[in-house]
């Protein structure tokens, strides 16, 4: 594959090769023997620090506990899991926020689900702080196999109890995360979350913080 022999060239002449998914150094075993740094996805959080936190005007109408998912909505977005979960949960308010490229007409019908469409970044936090659970309701295929989601930290940092499909990239964030092997255990975790040690979160997110992962690639490439 011509873009393949592309990527291994230009990471043979690069100093530091810096790759987000454990998943996706195996894919090119030609570059084992030069400086690969893994580093997944972190977090910004000063941002989430100086958040205004005020309420946005439309949970008003939505009431908790509200049940968000901030980011794309494209073809991994598994609605028939975000319908059975509405439906099974009937208490929750189901929030979505992002970009759609897929039809949501199913879940248009649910009185409990509130699609909101896409917000500015910066006014992100206040939906997520006023928020009960976050959710990654993704389908598990060969691209989300790669993903570690940088959503996950910013529902950590926002207090959400976390409820995600058993994605490969969250293995070693079990112990921050609500992972489900299946539909059925998806649809139980968003009212029956473990509770997770605050102080562990907020050691993990201060280890996880974007200034600590530069300095590692500053540190292995310099």
């Amino acid at each position: 594959d011509m873009h393949y022999d592309a990527e291994v060239s230009l990471g043979q002449n690069t100093d530091t090769i810096v790759f987000t998914a454990k998943s996706i150094a195996k894919q090119y075993p030609k570059l084992k023997n030069y400086n690969m740094l893994y580093i997944p996805n972190g977090i910004d959080s000063e941002h989430f620090i100086t958040c205004n936190k005020e309420l946005p005007i439309e949970y008003k109408s939505i009431p908790s506990p509200r049940a968000i998912y901030v980011g794309a909505i494209e073809e991994w977005f598994d609605i028939d899991l975000v319908y059975k979960s509405a439906v099974a949960n009937p208490e929750f308010s189901f929030v979505l926020i992002g970009k759609s490229g897929i039809n949501l007409v199913a879940l248009e019908k649910l009185k409990n689900v509130f699609i909101l469409g896409t917000r500015p970044y910066n006014t992100v936090c206040n939906y997520l702080y006023f928020s009960d659970i976050g959710m990654i309701p993704f389908k598990k295929n060969e691209f989300t196999h790669t993903i570690n989601p940088l959503k996950v930290y910013e529902y950590l940092a926002s207090g959400l109890n976390v409820v995600s499909v058993n994605l490969a990239e969250l293995i070693c964030m079990k112990e921050f995360c609500n992972l489900a092997e299946d539909d059925h255990q998806f649809i139980e975790m968003i009212s029956h979350t473990k509770q997770i040690d605050s102080q562990k979160i907020d050691t993990f997110l201060s280890e996880n913080d974007w200034l600590e992962k530069l300095k590692i690639i500053l540190d292995k490439t310099l």
